[in-house]
């Protein structure tokens, strides 16, 4: 439905849309647009961006996807990706809490922390979020990892369609880039989701670790782990559990 590369032109590489609002943001060659973290309301000089109405996100089905690199972990409760701009009916989120930990919202005000995903500075990440109407579900990956599932019904502002990084009822922007935000519409949903299903849906957290692992796989597929040294001899194994803590102290 929409590219925005955000890399050298604000305008959609698809000429499907009008260029993006840019507010106090700069462009960083192949790191796209850049963000000060400062608070559009709250700090003179703030920086965020914002698509045109986007129509998609009244589909039976959308998705919305990012490229981000967090510049700065310092504590406060940023934005990174927000659907809707309405500030008592925000919808669909990804942010960064004070704990320096990610979160998604699911609408009005329902966050889903993620506690096993520790952000990192200056690292590229890919974040998409799928959501159904019919259903209510919503999905939400980082790469091609499924790191929640959840149904809720979203509430939303008639005509609130809109894609920004600021969140008006408390967070500050990003501090960090931004570039390639998608939009994708109901008949442009197939090939992306076919996509993060053939991925191959892993993570082990933390990583590094001295004290436990948590192993969290999507794929049903999957009974058993197998813990090896680096020349691929076995020291642990057990029964795939979601997010089963595994003891490492022995090793």
């Amino acid at each position: 439905f929409a590219h925005f590369p955000l890399i050298n032109t604000p305008n959609d590489a698809l000429g499907l849309q009008n260029p993006m609002m840019l507010i106090n943001t700069v462009f960083d060659g192949n790191d796209g647009i850049y963000f000060n973290g400062k608070h559009p309301v709250v700090d003179q000089g703030g920086s965020w961006a914002r698509t045109t109405y986007m129509s998609a996100l009244f589909d039976p089905k959308f998705a919305v996807q990012v490229e981000f690199k967090i510049e700065d972990l310092d504590g406060q409760v940023r934005c990174v990706v927000l659907c809707g701009l309405n500030t008592f009916k925000q919808y669909l989120g990804l942010f960064i809490l004070s704990n320096n930990k990610f979160s998604i919202l699911l609408s009005d005000g329902a966050f889903v922390d993620l506690p096993d995903i520790d952000p990192q500075e200056n690292v590229w990440y890919k974040f998409t979020m799928v959501y159904d109407t019919v259903s209510n579900n919503a999905k939400f990956y980082l790469g091609n990892n499924l790191v929640e599932s959840a149904n809720h019904q979203l509430v939303r502002a008639a005509g609130d369609a809109f894609v920004n990084n600021y969140y008006p009822s408390g967070g500050y922007p990003l501090k960090g880039n931004w570039r390639n935000l998608r939009i994708y519409g109901i008949e442009d949903l197939t090939a992306l989701e076919e996509e993060l299903e053939r991925a191959t849906n892993l993570y082990v957290s933390p990583n590094p670790a001295n004290e436990s692992i948590i192993i969290n796989a999507t794929d049903k597929r999957i009974k058993k782990w197998i813990l090896a040294n680096a020349v691929g001899q076995p020291l642990l194994n057990g029964i795939y559990q979601y997010k089963k803590q595994i003891d490492l102290r022995d090793l």
